[in-house]
This record gives C-alpha cells, structure tokens and sequence, in this order.
C-alpha cells in the first residue's frame, strides 16, 4: 500500500501539471481569453495553489508553486469573479453565498501568506541542517521568518476585522 503522503503529492502535482498545461498559471496575462475562460482558469489555478498550501502543513513536503512560479499579489481571487453563483445560487441565498465567497477568498489570502512560511520550513532545495548554516545565512533566515510573521499577521489582522470572532470564543 503507497504512502498517503506520496499518493496525495503525486495527485496534487498531476492536477498542477494539467492546469498548466491548460495555461491556468497564465490566466491573468493571456490577452486571448474569454472574461469566463478567465475566469475557470483562475479558480482552478487557485484550487491548485490552496492545496498545495495544505498539504505541506499536514505532510511535511515543500511547495510546488513558489513564490518564484506565480505572483500572488498579481490577480487575486476576488468576490466579482464569483458573481453568478452569488445570485443564482440554488442552495443558499446570496447573503450566505457572498459570506461564503468572502471566507474563500480570506481562505485563498492566507494561502498566498503561507507561502514563504512553508518555503522557510520545507525548503525547496531539502531540509536545513544547523551545520552547514553561516551566520549570514542564520541572519537571512531570521530575516524571512520576521517577513512570515508580519505577513501572517497582516493576514490575521484584516480577517479578524472582516470576520469577527462570535463572542466568547475568542476569549481562550
């Protein structure tokens, strides 16, 4: 019986490899897409990169798609690109379709926030070992990891305004 660990990275590199054969990565700078074209592209490409940030967190694996692969600050996810499904939406009204888009949307924002943090500790190139670490490199390293908490908590601070905690539950 095959690892889970190797059967969900090969299933994710395998939906990677596919959605950049269809250009997904490319959505936001291809000049021949139809607005919906776009669009699917986009949300399969984001699909791509939330899963590639949850299964480093539970497996212990590096990124597929780095910082270096996509920018993600470039052409998020944003509530627009889900307008249809807000109001033709046949499970749930548009006020709770909006809210659940809005928390994707957060969801996919952390995503792009946890990219640099699992590249810190699931480097690309194979783990760290403390011996071969010079002191410019130990200052780097501190670096980025100062970079991921501002980051995370640039994250946090803007979700929690938009989504706050019911009361009581925050107070542990």
């Amino acid at each position: 019986m095959r690892n889970y660990k190797q059967v969900n990275t090969y299933w994710l590199g395998l939906a990677i490899q596919f959605a950049k054969d269809g250009d997904a990565h490319r959505y936001h700078t291809k000049k021949n897409l139809t607005a919906e074209r776009r669009n699917i592209l986009k949300r399969l490409w984001w699909c791509c990169i939330l899963r590639d940030r949850i299964l480093p967190l539970g497996v212990r694996r590096p990124l597929h798609i780095s910082s270096t692969d996509f920018d993600f600050e470039l052409a998020p996810l944003i509530k627009e690109d889900f307008a249809r499904e807000i109001v033709l939406s046949k499970v749930y009204s548009s006020a709770t379709k909006s809210s659940l888009v809005e928390l994707f949307i957060a969801l996919c924002e952390l995503a792009a926030s946890l990219t640099e943090v699992i590249m810190v500790v699931y480097p690309l190139n194979g783990s760290l070992e403390s011996r071969s670490l010079n002191e410019e490199m130990t200052d780097q390293i501190f670096h980025r990891i100062d970079s991921c908490k501002s980051s995370l908590n640039r994250w946090f601070e803007k979700t929690t305004t938009e989504f706050p905690t019911p009361a009581g539950l925050g107070d542990i």
